[in-house]
């Protein structure tokens, strides 16, 4: 699913409630502009998630593994929808 540039607060609420943080500060202007759709900055959602779990890559998680692990289905579907 593709969020519209109107849909930014339901997104906002969205994606506070399975990460706890706005999606403002992962929104990537640029791709976004070009796209006509909403776009997360992944590589600052990935620097957010080593601050907040470690360097779970080490482990031999993937960044979608670590996300289902700790956000679930709904959490790696959002960050599906926003690349």
């Amino acid at each position: 699913m593709e969020y519209k540039f109107s849909e930014t607060h339901k997104l906002n609420d969205k994606f506070r409630g399975i990460f706890g943080i706005s999606f403002k500060d992962f929104y990537d202007g640029l791709m976004s502009v070009a796209s006509n759709h909403l776009c997360i900055d992944i590589i600052k959602f990935d620097d957010w998630l080593h601050e907040k779990h470690g360097n779970y890559e080490d482990s031999g998680q993937s960044m979608e593994e670590l996300i289902r692990e700790k956000y679930g289905e709904k959490g790696v579907k959002l960050i599906e929808d926003l690349m």
